[in-house]
């Protein structure tokens, strides 16, 4: 999904998930919540809780999509073929 994502987008996403691995170090499980945001905070992050960018995916370009009902298209796989 990078790649229909601009720099800034993918650098909060990373720190968002940064931030996620941090409060699972801590507290065992991570959330939404506030003590998460503010680890998130700490790592640069200044989003909300959930992405505002578009979660269109350009779908044909992958064999299988990964789909969340609440957060959209997470991945796509394209798997190699033989020749």
């Amino acid at each position: 999904m990078t790649e229909l994502r601009t720099r800034e987008e993918v650098e909060q996403t990373i720190r968002h998930e940064i931030g996620h691995a941090i409060d699972n170090e801590i507290r065992g499980h991570s959330a939404h919540d506030n003590t998460w945001k503010n680890i998130a905070r700490q790592c640069g992050y200044n989003g909300g809780t959930t992405t505002s960018v578009s979660n269109e995916v350009r779908v044909a370009a992958y064999n299988w999509v990964a789909f969340c009902e609440t957060h959209g298209v997470l991945g796509g796989l394209v798997k190699k073929t033989k020749k």
